[in-house]
Protein backbone atom coordinates (compact mmCIF):
# COMPACT_ATOMS: atom_id res chain seq x y z
CA UNK A 1 0.00 0.00 0.00
CA UNK A 2 1.09 3.28 -0.95
CA UNK A 3 -0.19 6.17 0.89
CA UNK A 4 0.52 9.55 -0.52
CA UNK A 5 -0.57 13.02 1.01
CA UNK A 6 -2.02 15.27 -1.66
CA UNK A 7 -3.04 18.35 0.21
CA UNK A 8 -2.04 19.80 3.24
CA UNK A 9 -5.52 21.47 4.75
CA UNK A 10 -5.42 24.97 5.26
CA UNK A 11 -7.91 26.38 8.39
CA UNK A 12 -9.94 27.63 5.76
CA UNK A 13 -10.26 24.18 4.10
CA UNK A 14 -11.17 22.38 7.36
CA UNK A 15 -14.31 25.20 7.56
CA UNK A 16 -15.21 23.95 4.17
CA UNK A 17 -14.46 20.53 4.92
CA UNK A 18 -15.78 20.53 7.97
CA UNK A 19 -19.33 22.46 7.20
CA UNK A 20 -19.15 19.91 3.53
CA UNK A 21 -19.40 16.82 5.72
CA UNK A 22 -20.58 18.40 9.33
CA UNK A 23 -17.65 17.09 11.25
CA UNK A 24 -15.66 19.20 13.91
CA UNK A 25 -11.88 18.49 13.14
CA UNK A 26 -11.25 21.28 16.10
CA UNK A 27 -9.24 18.14 18.54
CA UNK A 28 -7.34 17.14 15.76
CA UNK A 29 -3.65 18.65 15.75
CA UNK A 30 -2.63 17.89 11.91
CA UNK A 31 -5.81 16.75 9.38
CA UNK A 32 -4.37 16.11 5.40
CA UNK A 33 -6.20 14.50 2.09
CA UNK A 34 -3.73 11.69 1.18
CA UNK A 35 -4.47 9.19 -1.91
CA UNK A 36 -3.82 5.16 -1.40
CA UNK A 37 -2.38 3.45 -4.20
CA UNK A 38 -2.89 6.38 -6.74
CA UNK A 39 -6.90 5.66 -6.24
CA UNK A 40 -8.87 6.15 -3.05
CA UNK A 41 -8.73 9.24 -1.63
CA UNK A 42 -8.75 9.19 2.24
CA UNK A 43 -9.22 12.37 4.87
CA UNK A 44 -6.17 11.74 7.91
CA UNK A 45 -6.67 13.04 11.35
CA UNK A 46 -3.63 12.32 13.06
CA UNK A 47 -2.79 10.22 10.42
CA UNK A 48 -5.60 8.25 10.88
CA UNK A 49 -7.97 7.50 8.07
CA UNK A 50 -11.79 9.32 9.05
CA UNK A 51 -13.30 9.82 5.75
CA UNK A 52 -12.77 8.28 2.30
CA UNK A 53 -14.29 9.27 -0.79
CA UNK A 54 -17.43 7.20 -2.02
CA UNK A 55 -18.96 8.55 -5.24
CA UNK A 56 -17.87 12.12 -4.94
CA UNK A 57 -18.44 11.93 -1.52
CA UNK A 58 -16.81 11.86 2.14
CA UNK A 59 -17.70 8.77 3.81
CA UNK A 60 -17.29 7.52 7.23
CA UNK A 61 -14.25 5.04 7.51
CA UNK A 62 -14.97 2.39 10.07
CA UNK A 63 -13.29 4.10 12.63
CA UNK A 64 -16.61 6.40 13.16
CA UNK A 65 -18.62 3.52 12.66
CA UNK A 66 -20.14 4.20 16.28
CA UNK A 67 -21.96 7.24 14.59
CA UNK A 68 -23.92 5.77 11.99
CA UNK A 69 -27.10 2.94 12.27
CA UNK A 70 -26.35 -0.26 12.13
CA UNK A 71 -27.64 -3.83 10.88
CA UNK A 72 -26.20 -6.64 12.55
CA UNK A 73 -25.11 -10.03 10.62
CA UNK A 74 -24.39 -13.83 11.83
CA UNK A 75 -21.48 -15.13 12.82
CA UNK A 76 -21.95 -17.15 9.19
CA UNK A 77 -21.83 -13.88 7.53
CA UNK A 78 -18.52 -12.50 8.70
CA UNK A 79 -15.63 -14.51 6.40
CA UNK A 80 -17.70 -12.97 3.66
CA UNK A 81 -18.17 -9.59 5.28
CA UNK A 82 -14.73 -9.16 6.12
CA UNK A 83 -13.41 -10.21 2.30
CA UNK A 84 -15.39 -7.36 1.28
CA UNK A 85 -18.90 -9.26 -0.27
CA UNK A 86 -21.98 -7.62 -0.30
CA UNK A 87 -24.10 -8.37 2.70
CA UNK A 88 -27.21 -10.62 2.07
CA UNK A 89 -30.49 -10.67 3.98
CA UNK A 90 -30.30 -14.12 5.32
CA UNK A 91 -27.33 -13.18 7.52
CA UNK A 92 -28.94 -10.49 8.73
CA UNK A 93 -30.60 -10.26 12.80
CA UNK A 94 -31.61 -6.92 13.48
CA UNK A 95 -31.67 -3.95 12.18
CA UNK A 96 -31.78 -0.04 13.71
CA UNK A 97 -33.72 2.19 11.60
CA UNK A 98 -32.29 3.77 8.42
CA UNK A 99 -33.44 4.25 4.60
CA UNK A 100 -32.42 3.28 1.53
CA UNK A 101 -28.76 4.68 0.46
CA UNK A 102 -28.09 5.69 3.97
CA UNK A 103 -24.48 5.03 4.52
CA UNK A 104 -24.47 2.04 7.25
CA UNK A 105 -22.62 0.23 9.19
CA UNK A 106 -22.44 -3.62 9.58
CA UNK A 107 -21.65 -5.46 12.86
CA UNK A 108 -21.41 -8.94 13.94
CA UNK A 109 -24.25 -9.49 16.44
CA UNK A 110 -22.78 -11.55 18.86
CA UNK A 111 -19.98 -8.82 19.96
CA UNK A 112 -21.41 -5.57 18.73
CA UNK A 113 -18.01 -5.32 16.35
CA UNK A 114 -17.86 -3.47 13.45
CA UNK A 115 -16.86 -5.38 10.12
CA UNK A 116 -17.73 -2.95 7.28
CA UNK A 117 -19.53 0.36 5.74
CA UNK A 118 -21.96 0.02 3.45
CA UNK A 119 -24.67 0.96 1.54
CA UNK A 120 -28.37 0.44 2.27
CA UNK A 121 -30.32 -1.22 -0.78
CA UNK A 122 -33.59 -0.94 0.71
CA UNK A 123 -34.88 0.54 4.23
CA UNK A 124 -34.78 -1.17 7.58
CA UNK A 125 -38.72 -1.91 6.86
CA UNK A 126 -38.50 -3.04 3.73
CA UNK A 127 -34.99 -5.38 4.66
CA UNK A 128 -37.21 -6.72 7.58
CA UNK A 129 -40.03 -8.11 5.05
CA UNK A 130 -37.47 -9.54 2.59
CA UNK A 131 -36.09 -13.40 3.39
CA UNK A 132 -33.73 -13.26 0.67
CA UNK A 133 -31.47 -11.00 -1.30
CA UNK A 134 -28.67 -8.53 -1.54
CA UNK A 135 -29.29 -5.97 0.90
CA UNK A 136 -26.46 -4.09 1.80
CA UNK A 137 -23.94 -3.37 -0.55
CA UNK A 138 -19.77 -3.23 1.18
CA UNK A 139 -18.02 -0.35 0.24
CA UNK A 140 -15.27 -0.95 3.13
CA UNK A 141 -14.16 -3.52 5.45
CA UNK A 142 -12.28 -5.15 8.08
CA UNK A 143 -8.64 -5.76 6.50
CA UNK A 144 -8.50 -3.59 2.91
CA UNK A 145 -6.26 -0.89 2.61
CA UNK A 146 -8.81 2.13 4.28
CA UNK A 147 -9.16 0.08 7.56
CA UNK A 148 -5.15 -0.33 7.89
CA UNK A 149 -5.13 3.56 8.03
CA UNK A 150 -7.88 3.74 10.61
CA UNK A 151 -5.79 1.97 12.89
CA UNK A 152 -3.02 4.48 12.63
Amino acid sequence: MALKITKFLSNKDLRELSTQIDFDFKSFKVVNIGEIDGKIQVVLCDSRALFFLHNGKWTKTLALADSLPSAFVDKGAIKFVVSGADVMRPGILKFESFSKDDIIAVREAEHNTPLCIGIALLSSDEMQKMEKGKAIKNIHHTGDEIWKLTRA
